[in-house]
């Protein structure tokens, strides 16, 4: 998506006004061997250098900041979330719709997703 943006807009390649440059053009990055770059979009943040960016003298940006986890995911947002409205002592559920949070790295999960599902069709029958 983010390839046929550039190409569309004509910035894939550098483009020049004389001698002076008016934008540089892109290519993709090889994650092993580049570390230098002005801009990366990456879908995920591995692979970032976060230790690294800026480092050559450059100025540099990425599309994720160190730690984003805690805010961009779901599950950490929303627990985070309750964590806070917690030590407000105020019921989360008043601000945000139920949530439930699945770890599918847990040997349980299975019987855990039929509960869950086993409640919600308990809740349709009754929910008027």
């Amino acid at each position: 998506m983010i390839l046929r943006v550039l190409e569309e807009s004509g910035r894939l390649e550098p483009k020049y006004d004389g001698g002076n440059i008016l934008h540089p053009g892109w290519e993709s990055a090889d994650d092993r061997f580049d570390s230098l770059y002005n801009f990366k979009w990456k879908p995920t943040s591995g692979g970032i250098k976060y230790e690294m960016i800026g480092k050559h003298g450059l100025k540099q940006l990425v599309n994720h900041v160190k730690g984003h986890g805690q805010l961009t995911t779901k599950d950490n947002l929303f627990l985070n979330m309750k964590a806070y409205y917690e030590s407000q002592k105020q019921n989360i559920y008043d601000v945000v719709p139920l949530t439930v949070v699945f770890d599918y790295l847990k040997d349980d999960i299975g019987d855990r997703v039929d509960q869950f599902m086993n409640i919600m069709k308990l809740i349709d029958r009754h929910i008027d």
